[in-house]
């Protein structure tokens, strides 16, 4: 199981999945996407901030990896597992 969670701007993203393929997406604490995915997938949601619509992609890659955009601009980046640093 992976489990991110982090704070921007004010709003709560979660991202959560469970191995091998269950995946789910959580914007202040509402569900915004979900998947099935053997090899990780990308979200796409769109939420409106301020009045404004704003894309966001969040990206599952192998083991504990995942990316966070909001409009195209990363956010975040997680490394994975050390086995998985050393070998990329």
């Amino acid at each position: 199981m992976f489990n991110l969670f982090f704070l921007y701007n004010g709003h709560r993203i979660e991202a959560h999945r469970e191995f091998p393929v269950a995946e789910t997406i959580f914007f202040d604490g509402t569900e915004v996407s979900s998947g099935k995915s053997f090899w990780g997938s990308t979200h796409l949601f769109v939420i409106q901030e301020d009045g404004a619509p704003i894309q966001y992609e969040v990206t599952f890659k192998r083991k504990r990896r995942c990316t966070v955009k909001r409009n195209g601009v990363l956010l975040l980046e997680t490394a994975g597992d050390k086995s998985e640093r050393e070998d990329t």
